[in-house]
Parts: structure tokens; C-alpha cells; sequence
């Protein structure tokens, strides 16, 4: 069972966003915002996760690095991590599957498909 994501951007309203989604959708499951990385590193070496969702287009460590990190530390490579982006680079979404991303989210997408795409990940997710 779900209890805890950890959602990695620094886009605000993409945060409040995905926290709706997830209040409307599941009731106990919590979220950690991290802004970056390092940020999010730092809770997940104090914090429980079950599932990360990933922004590409992050400062300083970028989306790519962070998921190349989460995935060669023994205590997060378990962890699905999920892109949830802006991004348009195809080949760096593709990069980010053959690393280990579990799957992809665009938020250009429509805020139902959005929502039903989380909505089946979390629900995948709980098999992991």
C-alpha cells in the first residue's frame, strides 16, 4: 500500500496541482515536496518513500542525475520513480526509461489523463 510520495520540482503550482490530485483521489497517502535534488536526497535519507515523481527540468542536479543517483544508492533503487514533466526531449525521457524510470507523466497532457495515469502508477505500484 502507498503512504508517502516524494514529488521532486520546483514549480510550485505543479506541486499544488499533483497534491490535489492525490487529496481527491487517495486519503492516506502523504507528500514531501523537495525543490531539487540535494533536497530531495536529504529527506529520503530521514523519510520513507514509496514512490518518487520526478520533474526533468530541476536546478542544479538535474532530473536526469538525480534519477541516475536515486538508482545506484542502495537505499532508493527500489524505489519507483516516476518522470512527471514538462520536458519535450524525447530522447531524454527515453534515457530515463533505459536508467530505470518506471514510467512517464506529461504535464502538457490534459488534467484527466493526468489524474488517471497517477491514479493507475499508484495503483501498480502497490504490486512493487
Amino acid at each position: 500500500m502507498i503512504k508517502r510520495i516524494l514529488f521532486i520540482d520546483d514549480n510550485a503550482e505543479d506541486g499544488r496541482i499533483f497534491q490535489q490530485i492525490i487529496q481527491e483521489s487517495f486519503s492516506s497517502i502523504a507528500i514531501d515536496f523537495a525543490s531539487s535534488g540535494s533536497q530531495a536526497f536529504a529527506l529520503l535519507s530521514k523519510t520513507r518513500t514509496d514512490v518518487i515523481f520526478l520533474e526533468l527540468i530541476i536546478p542544479g542536479m538535474d532530473g536526469i542525475e538525480c534519477l541516475t543517483k536515486l538508482k545506484i544508492n542502495r537505499n532508493t533503487k527500489k524505489i519507483p520513480v516516476v518522470l512527471y514533466t514538462a520536458s519535450k526531449n524525447e530522447m531524454e525521457k527515453k534515457l530515463a526509461l533505459k536508467l530505470g524510470a518506471f514510467d512517464i507523466i506529461s504535464k502538457t497532457s490534459n488534467l484527466s489523463i493526468r489524474t488517471d495515469k497517477i491514479k493507475k502508477i499508484l495503483s501498480l505500484s502497490d504490486h512493487h
